[in-house]
């Protein structure tokens, strides 16, 4: 568990995790450039719970660096992830650990409960997460945003090592771990009867910091997608010119990608040009360019429909389409 300036929630958070029905044999705390009482309520929790292990982190190397010293310095063969504001469900460890064994996973998420909820934005986006339940599903869905929400995870200290851990750099620490993690072939479940309320608030970091802007969640897919074997032999054909399709081409181009151009409904584009490519429209559809990894990044409510059309030009999602919004 990282924290800064959680002395409203931190104590609420550390209850419910050190009151779990299967309990956790030890609790990292990592305060990360605490100014509040955060330190102060940390220090009275670990006196009175020998579990619970304080550290401090460098303020300047944010959440990544708190959690990749906290990932660090754990001492058991699963490590489960938490945040200062959030609050887990009694049996979230057992039901989490009982997946595990079931289905010899390497990362095991929960059902997410969103508290107290500022937009239909989170809530679509928690409700979008909460389907994925299966090792298909996250592979399938991993370019369309971060398949799994940090708080809610345990995985295997194996699997995290493998992937080289969380890196302190320039983006989402957290979907970057977990693209790295999929694209080395790692399995995710997620065990329905687990939950974790996830809070939100203006102060949340999905909310403030540039790391987690579009234009940085873009750049993350598209550092992933450059390095298919697929997409680097064969290029990219993207269905929606719109702002999407354009800073996913932008991003792929920077990474040296060839985008081939861009498919459209709307008649004004077709025939045209966008970011110097051509624009062609549904006719040709599974026909031009049908070697290209086909990318649908269209806005919201468009992506079953591209779904329905890839399908019906027998493209396979996962292999050679990829919906990316």
């Amino acid at each position: 568990m990282a924290c800064r300036d959680a002395a409203e929630t931190l104590a609420k958070a550390l209850q419910s995790i050190l009151r779990q029905s299967l309990p956790a044999e030890e609790v990292i705390l990592v305060l990360n450039g605490c100014r509040d009482k955060s330190a102060s309520i940390a220090a009275d929790f670990a006196q009175r719970d020998s579990r619970i292990r304080l550290f401090e982190s460098s303020p300047t190397g944010g959440v990544a660096e708190a959690a990749r010293l906290g990932c660090a310095n754990a001492r058991a063969p699963l490590i489960a992830r938490m945040d200062a504001d959030d609050i887990a469900g009694y049996e979230r460890l057992a039901a989490q650990v009982a997946s595990f064994k079931n289905q010899n996973a390497d990362l095991v998420t929960c059902r997410i409960e969103p508290l107290a909820s500022l937009g239909h934005g989170i809530d679509r986006y928690v409700g979008w997460a909460n389907t994925l339940k299966k090792p298909t599903d996250f592979r399938r869905e991993r370019f369309i945003e971060s398949p799994v929400i940090q708080p809610g995870v345990l995985m295997t200290r194996e699997a995290y090592q493998r992937a080289g851990g969380y890196q302190v750099k320039d983006g989402p620490e957290d979907y970057d771990l977990w693209l790295r993690m999929l694209q080395g072939g790692d399995s995710f479940y997620q065990a329905e009867e687990a939950v974790l309320q996830w809070r939100d608030s203006n102060k949340r970091l999905t909310r403030t910091h540039d790391d987690y802007s579009q234009a940085q969640m873009t750049a993350t897919k598209a550092c992933y997608l450059s390095q298919m074997t697929s997409v680097r032999a064969q290029g990219v054909m993207i269905a929606g010119s719109g702002p999407i399709g354009r800073r996913c081409c932008r991003s792929l181009q920077a990474a040296g990608v060839q985008i081939h151009g861009f498919f459209e409904v709307a008649p004004k584009k077709i025939g045209g040009l966008v970011l110097g490519l051509p624009v062609y429209g549904m006719p040709e559809f599974g026909i031009r360019q049908r070697q290209a990894v086909l990318l649908g990044c269209v806005g919201r409510g468009g992506r079953e429909a591209v779904r329905e059309v890839a399908a019906r030009a027998s493209y396979r999602e996962g292999e050679d389409f990829f919906a990316c919004c």
